[in-house]
């Protein structure tokens, strides 16, 4: 469909969806090659930022770290904006560098919803944001 609009310019869409080829390591036969995906820019909900941009994840984070490598530029939506300090008392926590996420700005306040291994859904939790 793409190729046949006009897209697969190679540039940001490969100019083929596969190819394949010969094994040259083991002579496995035929492999099929897939082009890597090239990321404009990805957007991220996580738990915790730092105010330069490092980010933590409580919980799964699956494919978030090669996403952010991979994009152009990676926003960061978080629950709480925290000092680097806090971040870096347990460096080995964090999940993504601040070299590869945008600074986040300051959001104004919104209720917070739920937010896994750090805030849960329900009356309790909630009951201080409603007026």
């Amino acid at each position: 469909m793409l190729g046949r609009a006009g897209l697969r310019d190679g540039k940001r869409i490969a100019r083929h969806k596969y190819r394949f080829s010969e094994d040259p390591f083991f002579g496995a036969g035929a492999q099929v090659l897939i082009p890597a995906a090239k990321i404009d820019v990805a957007v991220m909900c996580v738990q915790q930022v730092g105010e330069e941009g490092t980010v933590r994840v409580s919980g799964q984070y699956y494919s978030d770290p090669e996403v952010a490598q991979a994009a152009d530029i990676t926003i960061v939506m978080a629950e709480e904006i925290v000092p680097e300090e806090h971040l870096r008392r347990n460096a080995d926590q964090n999940t993504i560098a601040s070299f590869e996420v945008e600074p986040p700005p300051r959001p104004p306040a919104a209720r917070p919803q739920c937010a896994g291994q750090f805030r849960d859904q329900g009356r309790a939790g909630d009951a201080r944001y409603h007026t």
